[in-house]
């Protein structure tokens, strides 16, 4: 794929047309360098803009700030592809959808149809992807310029080591392989993790609790429970029965109290029974005797019947007590037959309740039972489950150990073209830094314990400094264009930051190689650069006039400046 143009619907917009073979410069121009006023700078031009606009056309997520600053206004991004041209056009209105020649795609339409126009990705495999790869060829932030195999900020160490793997040439399926078994193993760790949370498990998996011996346990109390619900008789009359024994207790209490007050009375009437008036007779009798001696035969006589009234009085008294104890013995009697009645009802029903339960309480106790078996039934699938984990565990590490083995074969038998990345990348590095170690390697990540399969390391060993870390991007971003494989981008695009820290030795020997690797005879690749002006005057010093001249102002298709807003990019 190389970039041909890109244009607007609103004539505010600087087309940009790209050469199409070659060295493609917009340069950000300041209209009076010496000015000190800071709102004027090579900030603001539209060189960030332009890289933005491009992934724009090319399917990067929709952007509120376009619809927001840029209604209405459509971009076109004409691409070609081998001999193919394509023209991309995407609304800031409509960002949903881009047109492809004209003819309406979906996002997700066009990243595919992007994709299988420019990377050879097999079916299905994750995280490769249109967008994933093509930051490698346009990095689309600042952020992209922090380390040179991750453009895309977002990206974790699998995805970054698989990008680098598929655009280098390397065996994708062995980086996938290993991805995927300590994937699995790590879903194995999170159920264990998951596990510890569940009361029941908690402790078999901390080593609290023995699973066999609660099984045991278990096993025993159901079959307790399942001899009960045998043994139990539902009585479906229960509660009134339980109902009529409270009432019967009450009436024996009560037919208690009447014995207890019966009991009381007949004592009574004995003793008076068995108390005579002898004493008021003795005296009578004895007043009687002496009375002869000093009392006329009339008072005496009238004693006498005094006495005898006297007797009448007591047998009447007696009579009256002896009625009241048959009444009072006929009624204890009737009170005894009552209570041993009432006793022996409330003996029918405890002896009912005995042999019989209420529904609930049977529910109750089925419903015990069946949360046991639960219990047996989750811990036996708990301990197969486990077992069958720790078999796939097993299997999983030694199918860890296996890949490994075949990725040092595999990068054994692969040297050839191994060393070709790695010398093509230690030959520009060396341009910069002469007597540094400088190359790509790649090993095989021999730690079972992460996800990824190769280290790819691109190293130049030498002084720190910013500038070091541009150039190694650009070192990396060539090998990736010129040595890469499983694609068809034929352009790589640096904004100017990437020459912000270099020093003036480096710039030069950087357009240098521009100017080698990307002669338009002889090449039909692409190098897009935007670059501030002041970054080109150490350069014009060092390079001869025809070299400058070939290399750099035979290439500027576009100069912005910040003079007013008709020299900026819209």
């Amino acid at each position: 794929m190389q970039l041909i143009s890109l244009e607007a619907n609103d004539p505010r917009f600087k087309k940009v047309c790209f050469n199409k073979r070659g060295i493609s410069f917009i340069i950000a121009k300041q209209a009076e360098p010496e000015q000190t006023d800071l709102n004027r700078t090579y900030n603001g031009v539209g060189k960030s803009l332009l890289i933005a606009l491009i992934h724009f056309c090319l399917g990067s997520d929709k952007k509120d700030e376009f619809a927001e600053k840029l209604p209405d206004w459509t971009f076109f991004l004409t691409i070609q592809i081998e001999e193919e041209t394509i023209v991309l056009a995407r609304s800031t209105n409509e960002q949903n959808d881009i047109y492809v020649n004209g003819e309406k795609y979906s996002l997700n339409q066009c990243r595919k149809y992007l994709e299988e126009k420019c990377f050879k990705i097999p079916q299905d495999f994750k995280f490769l992807t249109f967008r994933s790869l093509l930051p490698y060829f346009i990095r689309p932030k600042r952020s992209s310029y922090t380390h040179y195999d991750k453009p895309i900020e977002e990206c974790k160490p699998y995805q970054k080591q698989l990008y680098s793997s598929f655009l280098l040439g390397l065996n994708i399926d062995l980086a996938r392989q290993k991805y995927e078994l300590k994937d699995s193993i790590k879903n194995i760790e999170n159920w264990k993790k998951s596990a510890k949370k569940d009361s029941l498990l908690k402790n078999f998996l901390l080593g609290v609790q023995s699973p066999d011996l609660k099984l045991i346990d278990l096993e025993e109390k159901i079959a307790a429970l399942e001899k009960d619900i045998q043994a139990f008789e539902v009585a479906e009359d229960y509660d009134d029965t339980v109902q009529k024994a409270n009432s019967l207790k009450r009436d024996l209490l009560e037919n208690r109290n009447e014995l207890n007050i019966i009991g009381t009375q007949l004592k009574n009437i004995e003793m008076n029974l068995n108390t005579e008036s002898e004493l008021e007779s003795e005296k009578i009798i004895r007043l009687y005797n002496n009375a002869k001696k000093v009392l006329t035969e009339s008072v005496v006589h009238t004693l006498k019947e005094v006495e005898e009234f006297h007797k009448q009085l007591n047998n009447n008294r007696k009579r009256r007590l002896w009625e009241q104890k048959i009444t009072l013995l006929d009624k204890q009697k009737q009170l005894e037959t009552k209570q041993s009645d009432i006793q022996n009802q409330i003996d029918q029903c405890l002896k009912y309740l005995g042999t019989h339960g209420a529904i609930d309480i049977y529910r109750s106790i089925c419903q015990q039972h069946d949360d046991l078996i639960q219990q047996k039934e989750r811990i036996n699938a708990h301990q197969q489950l486990l077992e069958n984990y720790k078999t796939k565990e097993l299997n999983f590490r030694q199918e860890i150990l296996k890949n490994i083995e075949n990725t040092r074969l595999y990068l054994e038998d692969s040297k050839e073209s191994i060393d070709h990345v790695r010398d093509f990348f230690r030959k520009l590095a060396r341009r910069f830094y002469p007597d540094a170690t400088s190359g790509i390697t790649v090993r095989c990540n021999e730690r079972d314990e992460n996800q990824i399969c190769y280290d790819i390391e691109a190293r130049i060993e030498s002084d720190p400094s910013g500038g070091i870390g541009y150039v190694k991007i650009f070192c990396f971003d060539m090998t990736l264009l010129f040595c890469g494989n499983r694609h068809s981008i034929k352009f790589l695009f640096h904004d100017s930051l990437i020459y912000s820290e270099t020093d003036e030795l480096h710039k030069t020997e950087w357009f240098k190689i521009l100017g080698e690797y990307f002669n338009k005879n002889n090449t039909d690749y692409q190098y897009i650069a935007s670059i501030n002006h002041n970054q080109l005057y150490d350069i014009q010093k060092r390079l001869s006039p025809e070299e400058y001249k070939n290399i750099v102002e035979n290439n500027i298709v576009l100069e912005l400046t910040d003079e007013d807003d008709n020299g900026k990019l819209l």
